[in-house]
């Protein structure tokens, strides 16, 4: 019976969606960034997916604030999207998700699209992250530069961005439960790379088809990057704090 009422959520949530394609072609941006924050919503609900928000993070104003968080799933864009709410730097495969006109409409809410392997891009990509700090005081970035684990990588430009902003830098830490749910894949290859068993369509019928998930985020206290010598030492850092949170979450799940 859950299955139907999530079909029917699912169809809501897309109905929504292309109501936003409209209001995104006559310029009424506000209300389509409204309606995309409500598509973003209802797809998790539709997906069955609870969302739990663990803690608050304190903020000041005036101050300058860079969001990051790791990124295992396909999944994490929207909830950021539906929850935080914060202008994004998104992979291009986004593109491929099965939304017609998606890269337009997440560019008209205020996200920036790039592919990472393209330089050019990239240095737009970085000049809109410095605006995008300058002008709004806050955006969100996945420094893992795609689907893997922020503990293998985590791009240097985080310290960059933030030095040259003097912004402090917001982990935000995504868990899954189930985690074999949410992911591609749980297999990796002889040199450690993850090895994809499932498309993402199939990943979302596999969501769908379950009783109960759940996605919940945290944020850690804000770093000052002002203690750290250079990129390296902050990346190091990072990494530790988020293997130290993996860590806490396969205990808790194993305590279950």
């Amino acid at each position: 019976m859950y299955f139907f009422i999530r079909a029917g959520l699912l169809i809501a949530a897309y109905f929504i969606y292309f109501i936003n394609i409209f209001f995104c072609l006559v310029g009424l941006s506000k209300i389509a960034s409204r309606l995309l924050e409500i598509f973003a919503f209802l797809l998790t609900k539709a997906l069955g997916i609870q969302v739990v928000k663990k803690n608050k993070v304190n903020v000041q104003e005036n101050s300058n604030y860079l969001y990051i968080a790791n990124h295992d799933s396909i999944i994490d864009t929207f909830v950021v999207q539906s929850c935080l709410c914060i202008r994004t730097l998104i992979d291009d495969r986004i593109k491929k998700f099965p939304v017609p006109f998606f890269s337009m409409v997440l560019s008209k809410y205020g996200h920036f699209l790039f592919d990472k392997n393209n330089r050019h891009e990239r240095k737009l990509a970085f000049s809109w992250a410095l605006n995008c700090l300058k002008y709004q005081g806050r955006f969100f970035i996945f420094p893992s530069g795609g689907i893997k684990p922020i503990t293998e990588f985590c791009s240097s430009s985080v310290y960059t961005i933030a030095k040259k902003n003097n912004a402090r830098i917001v982990p935000v830490f995504i868990d899954y439960h189930p985690r074999e749910a949410f992911v591609r894949s749980t297999l990796k290859d002889n040199h450690g790379h993850a090895i994809d068993q499932r498309s993402d369509i199939s990943l979302l019928f596999g969501l769908m088809r379950r009783k109960k998930s759940v996605l919940s985020y945290s944020y850690g206290h804000p770093i000052d990057i002002d203690q750290f010598q250079g990129a390296s030492e902050l990346i190091k850092h990072i990494q530790a704090c988020y293997r130290h949170f993996l860590k806490e979450s396969h205990c808790s799940s194993k305590a279950k």
